[in-house]
């Protein structure tokens, strides 16, 4: 009867299953963003932006290639490479 007593007394008692909870809560880490974010600072730090955009528009030059399969179309990508080419000094 003596552990009825108890084990009743704790479903009375308000908060006593939020305690466990609060517990694994404090265990968690505080601002999980934040750590992320310098994380990702510290990785952009690393990229060199002129080998990416130099990569970025070698692949958009080499899809562009690939996707001109007419004669119309390649037509077309010629007249933009010399209007281009005026264009820079």
């Amino acid at each position: 009867s003596v552990a009825t007593t108890s084990s009743s007394t704790q479903k009375r008692v308000p908060g006593l299953g939020r305690l466990k909870g609060r517990e694994k809560q404090e265990e968690k880490e505080l601002y999980p963003n934040l750590r992320l974010f310098t994380q990702q600072m510290s990785l952009m730090k690393q990229i060199s932006w002129e080998k990416l955009d130099t990569e970025i528009k070698s692949l958009e030059g080499e899809l562009i290639e690939e996707l001109a399969t007419t004669p119309q179309a390649k037509g077309l990508l010629e007249l933009e490479r010399d209007y281009a080419g005026e264009l820079l000094p």
